[in-house]
């Protein structure tokens, strides 16, 4: 989630708060010798890369990310999601003469996201029509804010199993999404598309849309 502010801006909150601690030490133990300056130097900036572990890699961050103030800069996507998904394999069957899917079931895959302040993992299970059909996780992440709508858009590449694959299917598959969050605070929606490699051997791969919602 850092990934909002960038390296620099991170770099120079980790010196603020190293130097506003420095103080606080030499202003509780007084220093003589200007050696002991440097000891101070780096108790402070291991205590600021305590405090940073503990806060950003820990529960603590998302629970931070929920509050008032926090939650309209930093979005608080940790959690469990439901999501409804749209797909082209309709298309892909009336193309390859496949049988068709039911319409009249949703595709819905349950999502899992863990954010923490320097990492964020996605896991995801199928739902619908098929009860873990597939599941799939997360392999590489990122986020920023669009600096023409002001909205933050995630990123993500993943890596997909097929526990017992149907004939048409393949065991594994790779596939991207790109997702905007909608709304603010507690009160968010991600909306995006996907893609996938999946049996593109045979130009079976699929694409399509989705909505997530808080479960």
């Amino acid at each position: 989630m850092y990934q909002l502010f960038g390296m620099s801006k991170m770099a120079g909150a980790f010196g603020t708060v190293a130097a506003i601690i420095a103080l606080i030490l030499v202003y509780l133990w007084p220093v003589s010798d200007p050696t002991e300056f440097w000891r101070v130097a780096s108790l402070a900036v291991s205590i600021t890369g305590g405090l940073m572990l503990v806060v950003g890699q820990t529960a603590i961050f998302p629970w931070l990310c929920r509050l008032w103030g926090i939650r309209d800069f930093i979005p608080p996507i940790d959690g469990k999601w439901r999501g409804e998904f749209r797909s082209n394999y309709a298309e892909i069957a009336h193309a390859f003469d496949l049988p068709p899917p039911d319409a009249t079931v949703p595709i819905i895959v349950r999502f899992e996201i863990k954010a923490r302040l320097f990492h964020v993992r996605i896991q995801t299970e199928s739902l619908q029509p098929k009860e873990r059909y597939m599941r799939a996780d997360s392999t590489a992440f990122s986020i920023m804010r669009c600096s023409h709508t002001g909205r933050d858009v995630i990123h993500y590449v993943f890596d997909a199993f097929i526990g017992d694959p149907e004939v048409s299917d393949v065991d594994s598959f790779y596939g991207a999404a790109r997702m905007v969050i909608l709304g603010k605070g507690n009160d968010l929606r991600l909306v995006g598309t996907y893609w996938t490699d999946r049996n593109w051997q045979r130009g079976y791969n699929t694409a399509g849309s989705f909505t997530l919602i808080r479960e």
